[in-house]
């Protein structure tokens, strides 16, 4: 099977399960921004959830064929092999940037968003924007730094205008966001590679926000 198909077969039992098992899921991640720009599939999988839930998960995910890899700073990390690839899946289940988890829930930084036939909690678009931008500053010159570069041109081509950089700013940090955003808006030849934004509006929003 296509590695994309069962990842997003998998992201669906998940979201499916919240409601038999009782845990509630935060997408965040490819998918995520798949969900505001179905432009392409992820392969990995990201989400939050509540730290009391996290045993409820890890049942489930065993259940489907995952195993647990381990746990790194705040993430929680499990995998499953498909045929000469694996998935990724990760949870952050205390913090991520400079916010807690419950915080997130609590405050419902979220929206619901259609998957395919499903309904799931999304990462709100500030939120989403942080969390990418922050990814793709750890990952840059990488295979997935170079699909997290992707994903900020594809949230910003739908909703540029719409972005609260000062809130963005406040999770990570100005620099960090200035750096990014350089080398997203650096080459078009490049970045058309990487998400086929038109000429005009790469130009229309790199002027706005550099």
């Amino acid at each position: 099977m296509d590695i994309y198909k069962k990842s997003e077969d998998v992201l669906k039992k998940i979201i499916k399960a919240q409601k038999k098992i009782g845990f509630e899921i935060i997408l965040i991640g490819g998918w995520a921004v798949y969900c505001y720009n179905p432009y392409m599939k992820s392969k990995d999988i990201d989400f939050l959830i509540l730290e009391k839930d996290v045993w409820k998960l890890e049942n489930f995910l065993s259940s489907v064929g995952f195993r647990k890899t381990g746990k790194v700073l705040e993430k929680i990390g499990f995998a499953m092999l498909v045929e000469d690839d694996k998935i990724e899946l990760d949870i952050y289940d205390k913090k991520i940037a400079k916010l807690n988890i419950k915080e997130i829930f609590d405050k419902k930084m979220f929206v619901k968003k259609r998957f395919f036939e499903e309904k799931v909690a999304v990462a709100d678009l500030n939120l989403l924007m942080a969390l990418k931008i922050m990814a793709a500053s750890e990952r840059i010159g990488t295979g997935k730094g170079m699909k997290d570069i992707s994903d900020i041109l594809a949230l910003l081509d739908k909703f540029y205008d719409r972005v609260d950089f000062e809130f963005v700013k406040s999770l990570i940090d100005e620099k960090t966001v200035k750096n990014v955003l350089s080398v997203v808006f650096s080459d078009y030849k490049k970045i058309k590679s990487l998400y086929p934004m038109r000429f005009l509006q790469f130009q229309k929003i790199k002027q706005s926000l550099l």
